[in-house]
């Protein structure tokens, strides 16, 4: 269980000053074209502002990486969010999607600019190398809380623009990380190639290192590594598509805790309200609030929950055998 009477005390005492989730996202937005012909405004910054606005929170989400004001105010489509209008670049991908898997293509680079603070809690969601490792205790140090999804940490780009998952970094951005106690780390299956040497670093990870872990499995749930306590999450209802499932986890995870939800509580109902708003986006039924329920009883309205011992998370994991 996730609980740290600091971060506790400092949330109280953000929630005394404003009644606003203050959040900083650290990524570049997105322009995705999905299978040749669907184009999509999207990023982390923006599904994090989604998910927010989804449940009916009073949020305020900054965009705290430098981008394009042009192609921000063109493509991102930001809700109640005010982007930082400051020269820089966003990022094109095209996206070919097949049997639950998704093929990445980077159709344009990004320049690196300094990172900014605005908020009180850090999404740090990294596309393809805009945040270096050095730069994650200097984020991390200035917040109550961060979230660390490690997707753009592990993928490599190609000479042809491809991009391909490989987790070999893990280990050394999780041992910068196991230093802090206001962090969680963010891992998706789909950001880990199957061989044997990723599903040892997993290992590692689960058997070695006390910083919080959350691994999103797609259509099989969460999985919780914390100590000595594991905990598998499914959701009640699951969905076709899963673009920025993460992101959208994440930030609920986050204003949970902020609410003052253990950490566990907190993923039950990110999990639970992560289902919603990807089927309400599905069926184009996206209104403020119209997920709030499902976040408020996602604790009790998750499919199913499963207390392991750390040793035991292996069996769940959506891995084929070596």
């Amino acid at each position: 269980m996730y609980q740290q009477s600091l971060l506790k005390r400092k949330a109280k005492r953000s929630m005394r000053r404003n009644d606003f989730f203050l959040l900083d996202v650290y990524s570049a937005p997105t322009i995705d074209i999905i299978n040749d012909y669907l184009r999509v405004k999207g990023g982390p910054a923006y599904y994090a502002s989604l998910a927010l606005y989804m449940v009916g929170a009073k949020y305020k989400v900054y965009l705290s990486i430098p981008a394009n004001a042009e192609l921000v105010s063109k493509y991102l489509d930001p809700l109640s969010m005010d982007p930082v209008n400051i020269d820089g670049y966003t990022f094109l991908f095209n996206i070919a999607t097949r049997d639950d898997r998704r093929e990445l293509r980077l159709l344009n680079t990004i320049r690196r600019y300094s990172l900014l603070t605005f908020g009180e809690y850090a999404l740090i969601s990294p596309l393809q190398l805009e945040i270096s490792s050095y730069e994650l205790l200097k984020i991390i140090t200035s917040h109550v809380l961060s979230v660390v999804d490690l997707q753009g940490f592990t993928r490599i780009r190609l000479s042809d623009g491809k991009i391909v998952n490989n987790a070999i970094l893990v280990p050394v951005i999780t041992n910068i990380l196991r230093t802090t106690d206001n962090v969680i780390i963010k891992l998706s299956v789909e950001d880990i190639d199957y061989d044997s040497l990723i599903i040892d670093t997993i290992t590692n990870i689960i058997h070695e290192y006390s910083v919080p872990l959350v691994l999103t499995m797609g259509k099989y749930g969460s999985m919780i590594i914390k100590d000595n306590e594991c905990t598998h999450i499914a959701p009640p209802t699951v969905s076709n598509k899963s673009i920025g499932a993460g992101d959208i986890l994440s930030t609920l995870i986050l204003y949970g805790i902020y609410k003052g939800l253990a950490l566990r509580e907190a993923v039950a109902r990110a999990v639970a309200a992560t289902a919603c708003i990807l089927l309400s986006l599905e069926e184009s039924k996206v209104l403020f609030g119209r997920c709030k329920k499902a976040f408020t009883e996602g604790y009790s309205k998750v499919r199913k929950q499963h207390f392991l011992c750390n040793k035991c998370c292996l069996g769940y994991f959506p891995i084929p055998p070596r």
